[in-house]
């Protein structure tokens, strides 16, 4: 270091500063400080203090959608981690994941339609969501119609026509 002066004004020589502080995952604050000294005695004392946090929030991407059998039940959100991840979920973070945060935020839609909503955290509090669709075809309504003649003789014709469920129809 040197204060670019010369003679009983010159500051010179080279100084190690002392670092102070802590870090965790989710972030620190460090104070380096450096003293110097001249020919004379006298002192002077620069100080900076670095700071981070981990404000980046995970990424989240729900399983596939699902399509449910007609009329049938409306399945629970999935109970943890590893049951989203099979179901094919998937979640990372950069500075750690609670795997224990994930959670249903809330089911909205109905009767056929449904967005289901999940959350999860890192271990310092960032969060993210993503959302799962549910659909419910309508059941499957057929309907046949069929004509025979009065004098008994099998020889009239029947016809059917569905709407509703999952087609092709054959």
């Amino acid at each position: 270091y040197s204060n670019g002066l010369t003679g009983g004004c010159e500051i010179s020589g080279s100084v190690v500063g002392v670092v102070t502080g802590s870090q965790s995952t989710c972030g620190g604050s460090y104070t380096e400080t450096w003293t110097f000294v001249d020919a004379c005695g006298r002192t002077s004392l620069q100080s900076r203090t670095i700071s981070n946090q981990d404000t980046t929030p995970p990424v989240l991407n729900c399983p596939p959608a699902i399509v449910l059998l007609a009329n049938g039940p409306l399945p629970a959100g999935y109970a943890s981690f590893g049951d989203f991840v099979t179901a094919g979920g998937s979640a990372t973070d950069n500075c750690g994941l609670n795997p224990a945060s994930l959670a249903v935020v809330s089911t909205t839609g109905g009767p056929l339609n449904f967005i289901r909503t999940y959350t999860i955290a890192d271990y310092c509090g960032n969060t993210a969501t993503c959302t799962q669709a549910i659909s419910m075809p309508p059941a499957l309504i057929v309907v046949v119609v069929t004509s025979v003649p009065c004098d008994g003789i099998a020889n009239g014709e029947a016809t059917a026509s569905a709407s509703g469920g999952v087609g092709p129809y054959s």
